[in-house]
Order: C-alpha cells, then structure tokens, then sequence
C-alpha cells in the first residue's frame, strides 16, 4: 500500500542555529532556484500520483522563501500529487520572518496547520538560543496564521535551557498558553553532533541539565498548560481535545511515510531510507539521474514490532499488540512480553490485554523504556 503521509524537508533557514545540525540553503551552485528543481524532479520520481492523507513540510523554515519560490515549490506539488484527499497539512515557519502574503500562498494551496518555533518568550533565553526572533513576534505570527484562515496553530517550546528553572519553564508555557494555540510542543534542549552548541558543550561552556531538573521542567509546563486545557498525548506534544497532530499519530503508530528533499527520511515497505544531507550533493545527484539517497536499510519483522512498541510507548493512549503483530507479521506480544513485564514491574508502562500503555512515570521515562523495548537482552529495571 502507498504511504498515508508525505513530508517535505527544506532547510530554508537564514541563520544557524546553534543547537540545529541541519545545513542551511545557502547553496551557491544556483542557490534555491536549483534546490527547488531538484526537489521538484525527485517529487515526480518518487511521489508521481501520491494521495497522502497528511502533508508536514519542515526541516528547516519554508516560510522564509520569497512569495515567487513559493508559488514554484507549490506547483511543483500540486502538479505531482493528488491533494484533494488531504486532511491535514502542516507547515512550519520562523515567527521572526512570516509574511502574510507567503501564509495566503500556503493557504490557497490547502495548508491546514501552522507550526511556530516560538521556543521561549524570555528575551536572554532565546538569545541563548540564537533566535532572532522576540515573544510579540509570534504573538504576531499568530494572528497572522489566524488571519490566514489557518485551522490549527502549533507553538513549540524548548525547555531545559542552560539556567533554567522549572518556575520559568511554566512562565513559559503560561505564556504560550495566552495565546489560544491549538497544540504545543515541549522539548528539552538537545545538542547535535558538529553543531556550536556541540563544541561548547565539549568545552564545558554549556553545561548539560541534569535528568531530574529536565523532569521538573517538563513537568511544570505541562501543568501550566494543562490549565488552558492542552493535554499530553505524547512524550512531548501536547493539544486540545481533537487537535492532536495526526501526520504525528500515523508516524508513532508506525504508519508508513515518503520523505523528499534534503536530509529526508521515509519508512515504506518495511524499508527505512535517508537522504542525502549535503544540499550540494543532494542537488547534484538529482541533476545527474542518481537517486539522492544516503543510506537504506530493510527492517526484520522482529526489529519492526520493537519499533512500533517503542513509539507507541510515547502515546499516552498507547499500541495495540494486535495492531503491531499485523503490521510487523510478528507475534508481538510473545516477542515483546519480557520488555513488557519488565516495564510494568517498574511502573512505567500498563500491560492489559492487547492494550500497552505508559503510565504518568513512564511518560517521563520514554527514552529508557525505548532501550528496554529495543533490548535483545534480559529485563533490566528503569529508574527514575
């Protein structure tokens, strides 16, 4: 069956962020006008007469192009893809460089979602961060995404920070939750290999949050923003009743997706692919006729049900073992039963039935139950 969801990833930024690994589209061998055509030519060759029910395009900022790139990265979509079965299409953008006119142009084409990186709305943390942007900018974006007619609105936030607390982590989300989004995401600051961040941290100039302060801060956002009534349905995502992302909820319920463009990932006929990340690579293999593809890997059935469990632990509402079993053509429950005990003798996860889910403590606990369920080994305990 073809893939439910297609992402589209445009490393469109500006500037580099220092905790960002991803290369920005400052191509010089014809600039974006070269990137947007090998994009366009790998769109035909791999998604020729696609009907995804989702669309994510990210990666990067596709809001910064100009209205005139926009317009030619939208018909090269629109001339490769079937959109009229979309039912949801999101889009990320930089709060500091949103323009109405470029939001009307997504819009038209069908976008449903906007997602802004609002990070912070304190002013020194998001120059820690090395945002450009200010707090009234995504006030801003978001009006503008309303204006837009955009159905949904995202912010994102990045908490444990170098200095932060779990107070300004909920002053934070407090002040995200004023402004009406629909979904917000949570994420503690991740440092990528070869990026400024990287370096600094190798340094000792930027000094890793310990765990249980991470919990604390995640913690206090979610209640802050549990009292605007965005609830956690995922380790880190959390939205309105019936607002909950569902390119997301395909992908941690192991549905299967078509990435194109620079750095993009697909997982399609039980076979995980990346691409190239190099934008001059990435253009020069399109040009040439070469699949622009950096690594490719079959999953065993066995590798594929741990994975599915270990993403469907991030759910709040959980997997079904029947579901993975079917998918992964795999008795999962017999395959997965060891991790699973092991997992509810400590409290992180509930076993009852065919229904596996986290509990509140697990949901804190994501990445080592994602260890325990990928294990080939015996049980070992989680603790917090």
């Amino acid at each position: 069956m073809p893939p439910d969801a297609l992402y589209i990833h445009l490393p469109f930024c500006r500037s580099v962020c220092p905790y960002c690994d991803f290369p920005v589209a400052r191509y010089r061998g014809g600039g974006v006008a070269a990137f947007l055509a090998a994009l366009g030519e790998e769109l035909r060759h791999r998604a020729g007469g696609l009907a995804p029910r989702w669309i994510y395009v990210g990666g990067g900022t596709p809001t910064e192009v100009s209205p005139e790139e926009t317009e030619k990265l939208l018909e090269a979509v629109r001339g490769t893809i079937r959109t009229d079965g979309v039912e949801e299409w999101t889009v990320e953008a930089n709060p500091k460089t949103l323009r109405a006119d470029v939001l009307d142009l997504w819009r038209g084409a069908g976008a449903t979602r906007l997602s802004l990186g609002a990070q912070s709305f304190d002013a020194a943390r998001l120059r820690r961060l090395g945002r450009a942007h200010r707090a009234g900018d995504v006030a801003a974006g978001v009006d503008l995404a309303r204006r837009a007619g955009f159905r949904q609105v995202n912010l994102d936030l990045i908490v444990a920070v170098p200095g932060e607390t779990a107070e300004e982590a909920a002053a934070d989300a407090r002040a995200a939750a004023s402004l009406r989004p629909d979904h917000v995401s949570v994420y503690t600051l991740t440092v990528e290999e070869g990026t400024p961040f990287a370096r600094l941290r190798a340094e000792g100039r930027l000094p890793e949050a310990p765990a249980e302060s991470q919990a604390a801060q995640v913690l206090a956002a979610r209640e802050a923003l549990a009292e605007a009534s965005l609830l956690p349905y995922e380790v880190s995502n959390l939205a309105r009743p019936g607002s909950e992302c569902r390119m997301n909820l395909g992908y941690w319920r192991g549905g299967e997706y078509l990435g194109v463009g620079v750095g993009a990932a697909s997982h399609e006929g039980g076979r995980r692919r990346k691409n190239l990340r190099d934008v001059r690579s990435y253009v020069e293999a399109v040009r040439a006729g070469r699949d622009p593809v950096a690594e490719e890997e079959a999953l065993a059935p066995e590798r594929r049900a741990r994975e599915m469990a270990m993403l469907g632990l991030r759910l709040a509402a959980g997997f079904s073992l029947g579901e993975v079993s079917a998918r992964a053509g795999v008795d999962a429950a017999e395959l997965l039963a060891p991790a699973l005990r092991a997992l509810a003798a400590d409290g992180v996860a509930a076993w009852e039935g065919d229904n596996v889910r986290p509990t509140p403590r697990g949901l804190l606990l994501a990445d080592a139950a994602a260890r325990r369920v990928l294990a080939d080994g015996g049980a070992r305990r989680i603790r917090s």
